[in-house]
């Protein structure tokens, strides 16, 4: 198993992330406003096969990927309408 695919399944909250993404800082800053721990994954060219395969399994098509017990949630626009 990778150490995405653990670091999701071990983590009650999980946001893949990249450098310079407006949407990933306001889904980080959402989720400290609401107290909730999180672990952040910043993606790297190293990740690429594990995202890859992320993408599929979900058909995920942006950034940031907020999972939630092991499940992808979605994005920022999913993440302010859930139930946190």
């Amino acid at each position: 198993m990778s150490d995405i695919l653990k670091t999701i399944k071990e983590n009650v909250f999980v946001v893949i992330s990249k450098k310079d993404c407006y949407y990933c800082i306001l889904v980080k800053e959402l989720l400290k406003r609401k107290n909730v721990y999180y672990t952040e994954i910043i993606y790297n060219d190293e990740m690429f096969v594990d995202i890859s395969f992320l993408k599929n399994k979900w058909n995920i098509k942006s950034y940031p990927m907020v999972f939630l017990k092991n499940k992808y949630i979605g994005s920022y626009r999913e993440l302010i309408n859930y139930p946190l």
